[in-house]
């Protein structure tokens, strides 16, 4: 889908993006000799040269970016990995960008803008073009290894509830015959659907247990925050049809990241496949860093799905899997 509103300004030094279990392969490849096969150490060597190498010269940037949430053992090595790659620079949460996205396209609404203008500047905490040129001024650099919140075993739980949930949703829209077209469409309006019915199950006490309940009021804080910022744009129209109107226009559904997550999950909540443990953080990444990366280098399944689509091409990134080794090396040789 073309869309002309978006206007996304790339970063002048290209940015690298590698997915979780493409560092977890790297991790096992400095750390290990006897748990990969040959042919993937040759590439995993290769791949790692290239971004260690070429970031030093300042030439990439391959940044953190909540790739360890979903990390929890072997942390410590998985961690040194991925920071001796991204020299400390990492991204701000993707619910930021998220968030950054949503309220600049609601203002654009608002006020009838031709463009919804983003920029790689607003995915990180600062600008990485200037913090990479300190960084590598300076004889040593500084990375921060956060701990997980409420431990491994509660995200390791949360994380097995939702997909039993999701891959219960997928069955029945695979025995109903529910098309990818028509998934497409209800997830659109999903988000504030959801947001609605959390908010409503919050104040009616009709949350099932303590974790519902928890998720349902950040639920409604969540709504109330979108509800907040739209009347302080919009002092002619303090509703929540005003709210929806925008949810149903081309500014919202043109998001980047509302437009991946939306067209990720109608793929696979329509897909006869089960749906797999990491598909939901990949999802995630996808929609929020893809659209502003130079190389996205992620699992074959989703490199195959994302050219597809041609969103390689709506977005201006080489996207690819570990295999597409030669695509990998021609991209490094020409920068």
């Amino acid at each position: 889908m073309e869309n002309d509103i978006i206007k996304i300004e790339k970063c002048p030094i290209p940015i690298v993006w590698l997915d979780t279990s493409i560092i977890t392969n790297l991790c096992i490849y400095k750390n290990t000799t006897d748990k990969l096969q040959k042919i993937a150490r040759g590439r995993l060597g290769k791949l790692y040269n290239l971004v260690y190498t070429y970031g030093r010269a300042g030439k990439i940037i391959c940044p953190l970016a909540d790739q360890e949430i979903e990390v929890w053992l072997g942390r410590a090595a998985w961690l040194d990995t991925i920071n001796k790659l991204s020299l400390g620079i990492n991204c701000v949460s993707l619910k930021e960008i998220e968030d950054n996205q949503f309220y600049k396209a609601m203002e654009a609404y608002i006020k009838n803008k031709k463009d919804i203008n983003l920029s790689y500047k607003d995915i990180f905490y600062e600008d990485p073009v200037d913090e990479l040129k300190e960084i590598l001024s300076q004889p040593i650099y500084v990375a921060l290894n956060s701990e997980i919140i409420f431990g491994a075993e509660y995200h390791r739980k949360k994380k097995h509830d939702l997909i039993n949930e999701l891959n219960a949703r997928r069955e029945r829209n695979v025995n109903n015959k529910v098309f990818f077209v028509q998934q497409l469409e209800s997830e659109i309006m999903g988000g504030i659907d959801a947001l609605i019915k959390m908010t409503e199950d919050f104040f009616s006490g009709k949350t099932k247990d303590e974790e519902d309940n928890f998720n349902s009021f950040w639920g409604t804080v969540n709504l109330s925050d979108k509800l907040r910022y739209w009347n302080s744009l919009n002092s002619k129209n303090h509703s929540n049809k005003g709210l929806l109107s925008f949810y149903k226009s081309k500014y919202y559904s043109s998001l980047p990241y509302v437009h991946l997550t939306c067209s990720l999950f109608a793929k696979i909540m329509t897909d006869p496949q089960p749906i797999r443990s990491g598909d939901p953080m990949d999802i995630q990444h996808i929609s929020t860093l893809m659209p502003f990366s130079d190389l996205f280098i992620t699992d074959k399944a989703w490199s195959v799905f994302l050219k597809q689509k041609n969103y390689n091409h709506k977005y201006r990134t080489k996207v690819c899997y570990i295999g597409n080794m030669d695509e990998i090396e021609r991209f490094f040789a020409n920068l």
